[in-house]
């Protein structure tokens, strides 16, 4: 049996080429120890559904407590939290809780920027306060990322006029 040995510059390439991974991997290592990969949440909309269906029943106040666990529990995903946040503002316009209002839709707003029934939504809470700068620019905003809907256009005309 012959043995093989390697000389020279084959040698020198096979141990740069070890040296490479092992820092490759070193690398990786590190990185993943610094910067933890999110794990994925099962998501639990239970209870957002049963204020979802507490809306449906007119049942405004029951649905509020029920969507209070959907986001303090932290079962929803990113995608899905600015929609829910919608519909709670939703709840908080029709009872006149304007301020909690403009807080949910702003949040909904930041997490998907081009959010036009947010936009329009926070505009007519902003109406309702009676600042009407803050409503035309929401309402603008709406139109711009695409929102195109009858009653945008009528509170642009009215405001307008």
């Amino acid at each position: 049996m012959r043995r093989m040995f390697f000389r020279g510059p084959l040698k020198k390439g096979i141990v740069r080429q070890s040296m490479r991974s092992v820092i490759a991997v070193l690398a990786i290592t590190i990185l993943t120890a610094l910067y933890p990969v999110p794990q994925a949440i099962a998501e639990d909309l239970t209870s957002c559904r049963l204020g979802l269906s507490a809306v449906r029943a007119g049942k405004l106040d029951e649905a509020l407590k029920l969507y209070d666990p959907c986001f303090n529990q932290g079962k929803l995903t990113l995608k899905s939290q600015p929609l829910w946040r919608y519909n709670r503002a939703n709840i908080y316009l029709a009872k006149r809780r304007f301020q909690d209002a403009i807080r949910d839709y702003s949040e909904a707003i930041r997490q998907k920027p081009n959010y036009g029934l947010a936009y329009g939504s926070r505009g007519l809470a902003h109406e309702a306060t009676g600042d009407k700068n803050a409503a035309m620019a929401d309402f603008l905003m709406a139109r711009k990322v695409g929102l195109r809907a009858a009653w945008l256009s009528d509170k642009l005309a009215e405001i307008t006029n």
